[in-house]
């Protein structure tokens, strides 16, 4: 994986990261099988507590046998998505997400929004000002 971070002032900041993985499988009884996976995103601070930010899936098998056919074809899975975060706090984040999912063999695209909360629960020591 590979991620950038810029960060001008306590104001703006922009982060852009990709990360792929590989993964070949050897199995006894069923047919072995080759896997790949990548997303890249792009992440823009635009005031203090805001950020929007972009990020692109993608999933891919390789030799998989097709049900319908009996022959061997790559089904792949893409989806894309879209949020806006209010992060007032290291402990706690807001999300409101959009994302396009079009899951291999299927013709309409599933769209999907997500509204997120995450706060984190736990001991942390105090900082030195």
């Amino acid at each position: 994986d590979i991620t950038y971070k810029w960060q001008k002032n306590r104001i703006s900041a922009l982060e852009i990261g990709i990360e792929g993985l590989y993964r070949s499988e050897t199995r006894v009884v069923a047919r072995p099988e080759d896997k790949f996976g990548m997303f890249a995103f792009i992440s823009y601070q635009f005031l203090t507590f805001w950020k929007i930010g972009y990020r692109f899936d993608l999933f891919n098998r390789y030799s998989v046998l097709s049900s319908r056919t009996g022959l061997a074809y790559d089904p792949q899975d893409i989806a894309s998505s879209v949020w806006v975060a209010y992060h007032p706090s290291e402990f706690s984040t807001f999300r409101l997400t959009l994302e396009y999912y079009q899951p291999d063999g299927v013709n309409d695209p599933y769209l999907s929004a997500y509204l997120q909360m995450v706060y984190i629960l736990g001991f942390h020591p105090p900082h030195t000002f």
